[in-house]
């Protein structure tokens, strides 16, 4: 094991509470030895669950859709027989037999007999991407094509075969896609909806099916839950899963844990505690999932007011396209995946038209409780021209919207999802992009490239010359350990070693207006990342020595999708002040 890696887990001990240690000593004896595979009480708990979900009498989901938007399904599922698209790396198998351990794209098998729990899914000296046989067992590609069985474009076999071939091929905790309760709470989040949509059908076999692999998952919830002194977007995800259990039992979530859970996920101004723009946009969306398989949520003022605030918070970071910026990791993640952008925020706004796959998400969420859809499809973020919401300061004017990242690092400091990212910011011009980052690609397939895409330089920052990417080793993978800068009557400060850097931003008619004004013990340098079409204007330097422009790439989406932009790198002497402008 990587030393660093080491002790970042000791000082995670160290700082930990008793309570949670307890609970992980407890999630570790589940799966070694009180709940363990062959543990009697195990398969007791499964069919105790079981025979629960047998017992409750569900009412059917109903989506009302048109045949506009069955026929954008049926293309989508038709063209899996050649490939599904994946996090953004292109198209992989989901069909063939053995594909759910593989990770096609970088031709690796992660194929095993072993107990999902002693699995080394990072598999850190090889070239791979766990998240790529994670992605084909959500099943999301699964609940489209049950959609299209409900509305009789295509046959229940359908279902009930391709199913039968995940669940042969991924016998309950063995293999990789019984490793994360996360992963395991998202695919159960689709079957509970596949068994809504076709229990009706009287299908004996798949129900039966879908209710053995549903008590399945709800052990597996219980019992290993991914738990975390300060839990994260994980343990959100999990207790979602176990909303949409107890909903297929015709039992409900308690409003007040929801509640807690969400003060403690959302804390403040509404924004996800890992900090992270994508992530807290999937973030919401699972929160908005857990609100609709609850009854009497409207009614609830502190739990309604608390998913508004933090649906707000999505669209008070995005464009007037609804389009969000991409600062710190993205996994590209959807609950349910009818082929939206991770970007597209449209599911929370009125003002923007959505795409298919969003207004079919939407109607999904209305068919599962149509009080909770009327509460989000009724309520407008208020407009401001300038506002914080940690750890981002917005700008807009007319014409042109800036987000800064001026605050700390995420999940109280652990920073699992953070860039070296302190005062960089993203521009957009009407809407679109102006400039950006350099997004995040695959973060689990190649650590080097990893640090390189989360350290300073893919950033629009200003450092010393010879200063090296601020990393360290988190419990998976490399993190960035952000600084926090400090909001002065001036502006942004931020400490350099032996210097100071100062940064203001300003929105005109004309575009973005940036003033850097820094000294420190030797050259410095700077970067900024304008699309294509962006034009830039040096209106006053002093201390600039050269400059120079090429091609880079911007990640839009998890894997290799990309967009080429421009790096403008700055030459600076040790002290000095520059102004440029961007339109």
């Amino acid at each position: 094991m990587n030393i660093n890696k080491v002790k970042y887990i000791l000082k995670r001990l160290c700082e930990s509470p008793p309570s949670f240690l307890i609970n992980k000593a407890k999630v570790e004896l589940n799966k070694k030895l009180i709940y363990s595979q062959s543990s009697p009480l195990l398969r007791h708990k499964v069919s105790k669950y079981y025979d629960r979900l047998q017992e409750h009498n569900r009412a059917p989901l109903v989506m009302r859709l048109s045949n506009e938007k069955l026929d954008y399904l049926a293309q989508r599922v038709e063209s899996y027989d050649h490939g599904y698209p994946c996090l953004g790396y292109g198209l992989v198998d989901i069909y063939s037999k053995g594909t759910y351990s593989k990770d096609c794209v970088h031709n690796f098998d992660w194929y095993t007999k072993e107990l999902s729990f002693a699995i080394d899914f990072i598999k850190a000296d090889t070239c791979c991407d766990i998240k790529v046989p994670w992605e084909k067992s959500r099943l999301q590609w699964l609940t489209e094509i049950a959609i299209l069985v409900a509305h009789d474009r295509l046959p229940i076999e359908d279902v009930y075969t391709r199913l039968t071939n995940w669940s042969n091929e991924n016998p309950f905790l063995y293999g990789v896609n019984w490793i994360s309760s996360m992963e395991v709470a998202i695919r159960v989040m689709n079957l509970v909806v596949i068994l809504l949509l076709l229990e009706k059908e009287q299908h004996k076999q798949l129900n039966d099916l879908l209710l053995k692999l549903i008590a399945s998952h709800k052990a597996y919830l219980e019992l290993y839950p991914e738990i975390s002194d300060v839990p994260g977007n994980h343990y959100l995800a999990t207790e979602a899963g176990v909303a949409a259990i107890m909903y297929a039992a015709g039992e409900s979530y308690e409003p007040q844990r929801l509640l807690a859970l969400f003060e403690q996920q959302f804390p403040d101004g509404g924004m996800h505690l890992e900090f992270s723009t994508i992530y807290n946009r999937l973030c919401v969306d699972i929160a908005l999932i857990a609100c609709a398989l609850l009854p009497d949520v409207t009614s609830n003022k502190p739990l309604s007011d608390k998913l508004l605030s933090m649906i707000d918070s999505v669209n008070m970071l995005s464009s007037s396209k609804a389009l969000l910026p991409i600062f710190g990791d993205s996994d590209s993640g959807q609950v349910f995946n009818f082929g939206q952008s991770s970007r597209e925020a449209t599911l929370y706004t009125s003002n923007v038209p959505s795409s298919k796959a969003i207004s079919i998400l939407s109607e999904l969420v209305r068919s599962l409780n149509p009080d909770v859809w009327q509460l989000v499809e009724s309520h407008q973020t208020k407009s401001e021209t300038s506002f914080s919401l940690y750890p981002y300061y917005v700008m807009e004017n007319n014409t042109y919207k800036v987000i800064v990242r001026y605050g700390g690092a995420g999940l109280a400091g652990r920073a699992p999802h953070d860039h070296d990212d302190v005062m960089s910011f993203w521009t957009f011009k009407n809407g679109a992009d102006l400039i950006v980052e350099r997004g995040c690609a695959p973060y689990t397939s190649d650590f080097n490239y990893r640090e390189q895409l989360i350290s300073y330089d893919s950033h629009n920052q200003l450092r010393r010359k010879t200063e090296k990417a601020r990393l360290t080793h988190g419990s998976v993978f490399p993190i960035a350990p952000v600084g926090e800068s400090e909001i002065t009557a001036n502006g942004l400060k931020v400490e350099l070693k032996n210097g100071v850097h100062r940064r203001k931003l300003m929105l005109t008619d004309n575009g973005l207006l940036i003033t850097d004004i820094w000294f420190s013990d030797e050259k410095c340098a700077s970067v900024f990342y304008p699309v294509d079409s962006a034009e830039f204007d040096i209106k006053f330097q002093k201390g600039l020595l050269s400059d120079s422009c090429k091609k880079d790439k911007f990640f839009t989406e998890y894997g290799a999708l990309y967009t080429e932009i421009k790096r403008l790198y700055f030459e600076l002497d040790s002290k000095g002040e520059y102004q440029i402008e961007f339109s």
